[in-house]
């Protein structure tokens, strides 16, 4: 297949031929979900050698595997029901929190249980179980000589000094090797064989047991389901004869404390008299009537008190007579209505008869003996307040030192009150303790023979049918994804490690050029070193057809075709001189005229291809010692005209950018259609700069999956810096039915048809001669 008939590949834009500054930047390169799906795609065979490898090696592992069963019995944990609480607190019971369940887990797979495990299946004999019948290989126990030896010598070494011979310690060291005994391997594999675990968050325990042998699996599993019910059970029995022993000895102790309690209680009782209810009741009564009087004859006190105190001050400022204001005598009251009729009577008279009438004196006389009684009252009142004030005084005296006398009484009977509480309060309190220990007591020697376990068993192991591991089914599948994920994995890798470019496409979106053409890789043989000798002898070649494209972009595109085309490449052995040897002749066997002309000094790759050296060469015109007639030459092999190099000179750089060179090229092209430059990779030799400078078109072959990303960006920023005239990319050495994986279906399906066209066979040697 051609490239002009490639699908999906487009010639240059108009205007190709502009600075290469001006051309299309580059593109970001990016990955899709499509991209990775046709790397996976591609790469379809390594993925399924892949899955494959994993999938044998994954039986032939199972194959040396030991087929092993499993067993599971389950216990349900449980309170145990129809005991009394009082007993329960004296007696460990079993309550059922995430924290036990942990515990009881451990009890499950403790050394003292499997311990009667063992001794009950006679484990001991088991080779399974006993590591020391274990039979190791030669392999085996050279591998433990030195896994010993190496530990050895890395384990840190203990200090002598602090070594303390004591028989307490060593006694101490081996509490567990005493409870396992000779058993320990054997305790040690079982546990590494039973798994005891929490099934979600009921309460239950599932108890699992993994053997060689089904029947051994289920066995075991039971025997320690049944193991752990009789653990509970001895438990619980020794701890019912400890609290039974202690009960009796304490029940003497409380029936000893009792009866003390009561005889100090009716001793109390009989030594102080009055410390009943009833006592204490009249007490307080009396205290309180007393306390009533004690107010009240207070209160008359502090009233007498203040009439006397009020009448002193009045007799002592106003006299007797003018205190009878304060008291309410009939006495005193007569006396005043008789004296307020005396006085106004004598007004009367002595304001009718004068002062000295002798009706006065008689009115007079009585106002005197009435003034003379009122005083006398007055007195006699005064006396008795004095006195009521007296013996209200002596009567509050009195009844505070009763009342005190009562209150003393009062506190001695709280007192002793208090003191017989506090002999009744132990009296009870022994009583109470005495009768729930008898009760407990009781209780213990009835449960004694009575026991039941926390914990039963709902169902035992049965007789597994097929092995638990390995399970065949899993892994095969968990082979097929690892071989799967591995393989794309490996695919994803290699095609982020590869080197070069797979398609055109790919170069045009990296480097923003136009690719004019690609040359596909002839098969092994003769062939692949001389791809020009097929397209003369075949015409109608796959490679006669892309040198025909690269010739018809050239001189089609933007109706402005290059006569001086420099081809190039970014390192050796790229096929640039190929492409320049099979674009000349596609112009030659279209009738038109070309020559190419070898300027790699250095590998003289062109002229080994077209012919001799022998002779004026390229050096001989530009130091102007032959004529431009004697150093082109007609290669006799491809006939196609070139000019030779025949040895490498010192300054060859130099050389070419002469002006001579510039001359020879205007001569050439005076003469030719198209004059092909072939020169050494740019960045190696200043050689290739200096022709490609020359020319108005610069074609970089760009060897398929090869050529490295980096040594291409490399050549295309050093053609920038030398401003070439245009750059353009070739595509060489491609693998048609490789590149044909990374294009769109119609592309895979043309080129595959094109594919089966037949290929020339390759001349014989003095056909080649000829």
């Amino acid at each position: 297949m051609n490239f002009s008939q490639s699908p999906g590949i487009s010639g240059p834009a108009k205007g190709a031929f502009a600075p290469l500054s001006s051309q299309a930047a580059p593109t970001e390169a990016s990955i899709t979900l499509g991209q990775i799906i046709g790397i996976l795609r591609r790469r379809i065979w390594m993925i399924a050698a892949c899955i494959l490898f994993f999938v044998v090696l994954t039986g032939g592992i199972l194959s040396q595997l030991t087929p092993e069963y499993s067993a599971n019995a389950q216990i349900k944990l449980d309170q145990q029901e129809g005991v009394n609480r009082s007993f329960q607190d004296l007696v460990t019971e079993l309550d059922i929190d995430s924290k036990v369940i942990a515990g009881e887990l451990a009890v499950i797979e403790s050394g003292t249980l499997l311990a009667r495990v063992v001794q009950k299946l006679d484990l001991q004999e088991d080779p399974e179980f006993n590591p020391d019948l274990w039979k190791k290989t030669w392999f085996e126990e050279q591998l433990g000589a030195v896994q010993r030896t190496v530990m050895g010598l890395i384990r840190p070494k203990t200090d002598p000094s602090l070594r303390r011979e004591s028989e307490a310690v060593a006694a101490a060291a081996q509490a567990q090797s005493q409870i396992t005994g000779e058993y320990s391997g054997v305790i040690g594999v079982l546990r590494t064989r039973m798994e005891a675990r929490q099934v979600g968050n009921a309460y239950l325990v599932d108890v699992k047991v993994t053997s060689a042998d089904p029947e051994k699996a289920a066995a075991i599993a039971n025997t320690v389901v049944d193991m752990y019910i009789q653990e509970q059970l001895d438990s619980k029995f020794a701890g019912m004869r400890r609290v039974s022993s202690w009960l009796s000895g304490r029940m003497d102790d409380l029936s000893s404390r009792l009866r003390e309690s009561e005889v100090a209680v009716q001793d109390f009782l009989a030594r102080e008299v009055g410390v009943d209810g009833e006592t204490a009741g009249l007490l307080q009564q009396q205290i309180s009537e007393l306390t009533s009087q004690l107010i009240a004859a207070r209160a008359d006190f502090a009233e007498a008190e203040a009439k006397n105190q009020m009448l002193q001050e009045i007799i002592r400022d106003r006299g007797v007579v003018a205190a009878a204001d304060v008291f309410s005598s009939d006495i005193v009251s007569k006396n005043r209505s008789r004296l307020s009729e005396l006085r106004s009577e004598a007004a009367e008279i002595q304001s009718r008869f004068g002062e000295d009438s002798s009706k006065l004196r008689p009115i007079r006389q009585e106002i005197e003996s009435l003034v003379s009684d009122n005083s006398r009252e007055m007195q006699r009142l005064v006396a008795e307040i004095t006195n009521s004030a007296d013996v209200a005084r002596v009567r509050i005296t009195l009844l505070e030192t009763t009342l005190r006398t009562l209150r003393e009484r009062q506190l001695e009977i709280g007192r002793n009150h208090l003191e017989l509480r506090q002999l009744q309060r132990e009296s009870e309190a022994n009583q109470a303790i005495y009768e729930k220990f008898l009760t407990t007591f009781k209780e213990s020697k009835e449960l004694l023979d009575f026991q039941t376990a926390d914990a039963k068993v709902i169902s035992y192991a049965e007789l597994p049918r097929a092995p638990s591991s390995p399970r065949i089914k899993v892994a095969l599948a968990l082979a097929v994804f690892a071989g799967l994920f591995g393989g794309c994995g490996i695919a994803l890798l290699l095609a982020l490690a590869q080197r070069g470019f797979l398609t055109p496409d790919e170069l045009v979106e990296k480097t923003g050029l136009q690719v004019y053409g690609t040359f596909s890789q002839l098969p092994r043989g003769v062939f692949r070193k001389e791809p020009a000798l097929v397209m003369r002898n075949d015409p109608q070649s796959r490679i006669a057809d892309e040198a025909r494209t690269l010739r018809s972009y050239l001189m089609l595109d933007g109706g402005r075709e290059p006569q001086v085309v420099a081809v190039t490449s970014s390192v050796p052995d790229e096929g640039a001189t190929t492409t320049a040897t099979l674009l000349a002749m596609s112009y030659v066997q279209m009738g038109r005229s070309a020559v190419v002309v070898d300027t790699d000094f250095a590998l003289r790759s062109a002229t080994r291809l077209l012919g001799e050296s022998e002779g004026p060469d390229l050096v001989a015109f530009l130091q102007k010692q032959a004529t431009l007639g004697e150093v082109v030459r007609l290669s006799q092999k491809y006939d196609i005209h070139y000019v030779p190099v025949a040895e490498q000179v010192s300054d060859s750089s130099g050389l070419l950018a002469c002006p001579a060179m510039d001359r020879l090229i205007e001569q050439l092209c005076n003469r030719f259609d198209i004059v092909i430059l072939d020169t050494v990779p740019v960045g190696i030799l200043p050689d290739g700069l200096v022709a490609v400078s020359k020319a108005q078109l610069a074609l970089v072959a760009v060897r398929w999956r090869t050529t490295p990303a980096a040594a291409l960006d490399e050549t295309l920023g050093v053609l920038r810096r030398i401003n070439a005239a245009a750059v353009g990319m070739v595509m060489t050495f491609v693998q048609r039915s490789e590149e044909a994986k990374y294009r769109y279906s119609g592309y895979r399906d043309y080129a595959k048809s094109y594919n089966s066209r037949p290929v020339a066979k390759p001349p014989q040697r003095k056909m080649a001669a000829e």
